[in-house]
């Protein structure tokens, strides 16, 4: 019964795909039924963590099961201290780079345990058909012209495995421990999700971050693989022009050297991969089987920018520490075995000391809301710009909010709220608790699909909206006012042009301002969507062995196509990003960096 009525749904949903074409998708709802678990709490906001070493790391039983993303929940499998063989070697690339044949005793990788979970998609169409069904998670067939889902539907299958590898590295100078993440999907392809580490005499890849006390951090909307196959319908040809803009887009990255990068729009997509299919993986000529991660994608470009652009060779995966979190899933029932995932990632040069995410809530009335957003929040130590012997913590989240404006007003106030309050998590398997800190200095970065006057960018700056008694924090009261967000860019922008215009009026200054700053769409900018906002945490917090932020400088990149497509700006009326004839710009909205001074008390 069960395959028969699995069988049918397949049909079904290449019935809808011929006859919709790109105009309908099926997409997570954001409806999920399951009791023991109550995801419905989690997608209205409540605070769901990230898998962490931490937290998840020492689960043993088979009954235990962890929120990964908006579409994808795993179970604790199996606990071990091998791995697969090409899993092994991508882990030992990724870790040693071009070191990968040092035998020495004085240089080696050990695997400490490595943690397998089954991940579950759930694609659900069937809902009296649950037979061993665990979660129960609603798509929708979603109609892009009319703004409207036209089925929905219910199913659960497996959509492959998450590994969570803990590695020791010994060197002569140091031993390093390392956290990494792999996805493994329905073809055993194996792909990164993050890999983070720490080093008893401090590597010296974070040393090589910059002494003076000032921190460069970069916001990108990656435009996730575009261009689409409905512009470009030979893989080969798509694929070639998608290189060509990821080139650019790692040089544009590589020439600004920014401590911390945060991207929008990533995605992990197998139905797009390269037409050889194998990438680079590391800095010494070895390769992998491409799982369609722009993880990897993004770290090779970064890679080979660094050798073209510096003229030396640089391991981007042994420079930036990174996290990748998916939000949402994208179902294609015509390609069942596929996975289509989007989310927001960080790249570090920093110690990522902590990571974590916050799935938004959305407003399932409004149309608009057809994709499932987060906040990811990791936690970087800062101590190195400062050259303090201890951890000194800097909170970077970053976001991509949603086009329903309702739906970004409610996501701005859970934001708020998991930035101000001290955060406690609690681990069923081990009966205790772990409470996480906010840190003085936070940032907040991303692509908000509002512009500043609008009301979720407002409340993000007002003062009353981080009043005590408003953020309703445990230990906070209405007398606790904390301090709200500043628009790096207004704030750098606005100083410079006071300095060169002193008798200009202020409302002139600031529209010239705004005008300035517009980063979308790139091929003819007229709105300003992508923040990087800042604040000391409280004015009031003793800043005794804490790190306290100000402004110095912001400014757009990315604004200029690759050198040898300027030319076709302007060459006829209507020429856009989705024509095959356009330039080619890094990505359809430009970036932002902003330059920060640290402030220490030792």
């Amino acid at each position: 019964m069960i395959s028969k009525i699995f069988l049918f749904g397949i049909l079904l949903f290449q019935f809808d795909f011929l006859i919709y074409g790109q105009l309908m998708r099926w997409y997570y709802t954001g409806q999920h039924l399951n009791e023991v678990l109550s995801l419905s709490d989690v997608f209205k906001g409540q605070h769901s963590p990230f898998i962490t070493f931490e937290e998840y790391g020492d689960q043993t039983s088979n009954e235990s099961l962890n929120l990964f993303n908006g579409g994808n929940l795993v179970r604790f499998k199996s606990l071990n201290t091998t791995v697969e063989e090409n899993l092994l070697s991508l882990i030992k690339h990724g870790i040693l780079g071009s070191s990968i044949s040092s035998t020495s005793n004085s240089h080696s990788v050990k695997i400490e345990s490595a943690y397998f979970f089954t991940m579950l998609t759930s694609i659900n169409y069937a809902a009296d058909d649950r037979n061993n069904t665990i979660v129960s998670s609603e798509i929708g067939l979603f109609d892009h012209s009319k703004r409207i889902f036209t089925k929905r539907l219910w199913r659960d299958v497996s959509g492959g495995e998450l590994i969570i590898v803990r590695v020791s590295e010994n060197r002569e100078s140091f031993i390093s421990h390392h956290n990494m993440l792999y996805s493994m999907d329905l073809h055993g392809r194996h792909t990164l999700v993050s890999h983070t580490w720490n080093s008893q005499n401090r590597s010296p890849i974070v040393a090589s971050v910059s002494n003076l006390p000032t921190l460069k951090i970069l916001t990108y909307n990656l435009w996730h693989n575009n261009p689409p196959s409905w512009v470009y319908q030979e893989n080969e040809e798509r694929w070639q022009r998608y290189e060509m803009r990821l080139r650019h887009f790692a040089d544009v990255i590589v020439k600004e050297d920014p401590d911390v990068i945060t991207l929008q729009e990533v995605r992990l997509d197998t139905t797009f991969t390269s037409p050889t299919k194998n990438i680079p993986h590391g800095s010494d000529g070895v390769e992998k089987v491409d799982g369609g991660s722009q993880v990897e994608h993004v770290l090779n470009h970064l890679a080979a920018a660094w050798t073209r652009l510096k003229g030396t060779r640089m391991a981007t995966m042994q420079q930036y520490q990174v996290v990748f979190q998916p939000a949402m899933n994208m179902i294609d029932m015509n390609r069942p075995g596929q996975r289509v995932e989007e989310g927001v990632m960080v790249l570090s040069k920093l110690p990522i000391l902590h990571s974590d995410v916050l799935l938004l809530p959305r407003e399932l009335r409004d149309p608009s809301d057809d994709h499932q957003r987060t906040v990811l929040r990791v936690q970087l130590d800062g101590s190195s710009l400062v050259g303090s012997p201890n951890a000194l913590p800097i909170d970077v989240l970053t976001t991509h909010l949603s086009l329903s404006e309702r739906a970004r007003d409610l996501s701005v106030r859970e934001i708020s709220r998991i930035s101000s309050c001290r955060s406690t998590y609690n681990n069923n398997e081990k009966k205790e608790n772990r409470s996480y800190q906010p840190s003085n200095v936070q940032l907040l970065t991303g692509d908000f699909n509002a512009e500043p006057n609008e009301a979720a960018l407002q409340y993000l700056m007002q003062a009353s909206s981080f009043n005590g008694a408003q953020l309703n924090c445990d230990g906070l009261t209405d007398k606790d006012n904390l301090s709200p967000f500043v628009d790096t860019w207004m704030h750098a922008r606005m100083n410079a042009l006071r300095a060169q215009h002193p008798h200009t009026s202020h409302e002139d200054l600031q529209a010239e301002a705004e005008r300035d700053g517009f980063t979308f769409p790139a091929c003819s900018p007229v709105k300003r969507i992508d923040f990087i906002l800042a604040r000391n945490h409280s004015s009031s917090r003793a800043l005794h062995e804490e790190l306290s932020v100000s402004v110095l400088t912001s400014r757009i990149v990315g604004s200029k196509p690759t050198a040898d497509t300027e030319y076709l700006v302007g060459s006829r009326e209507g020429l856009g990003m989705l024509d095959s004839d356009s330039p080619i710009w890094a990505s359809d909205h430009f970036g932002l960096l902003s330059e920060l001074r640290l402030h220490y008390k030792p």
